[in-house]
């Protein structure tokens, strides 16, 4: 089982956020924001997303859509003091947030060598 990030309250407030940008939620989409958050987390590619969240196409493409209705702006930042505080370490919490970053083409990936 994939670990999970989002409790009710959470998810709650991430509903208000996401109805506040125009976003549809069906009943599959906390699933699809876990899948989409375990993307970002863990840094793998969109196809390695676990399947018991939901198909990795169906991540991707509402990852854009919301993208396109603004969702992303600042979300992370919200929520990484939050994922700190709940036992996710600093490392994990701004890895995603850069993810997502870099994701979004927001910031470019630097090419680090050794």
């Amino acid at each position: 089982m994939a670990r999970t990030l989002l409790t009710d309250d959470i998810w709650q407030q991430i509903q208000s956020t996401m109805q506040f940008h125009g976003c549809y939620c069906l009943k599959n989409s906390r699933n699809i924001m876990e899948a989409i958050l375990w993307k970002l987390r863990t840094g793998t590619t969109w196809p390695d997303i676990p399947e018991e969240f939901c198909p990795w196409k169906t991540a991707y493409n509402r990852f854009n859509r919301w993208a396109c209705k603004g969702l992303w702006d600042k979300f992370f930042l919200n929520y990484e003091a939050y994922w700190i505080k709940n036992g996710y370490s600093l490392t994990e919490a701004t890895y995603a947030r850069i993810s997502m970053q870099v994701e979004l083409g927001m910031v470019r990936a630097s090419n680090w060598t050794v």
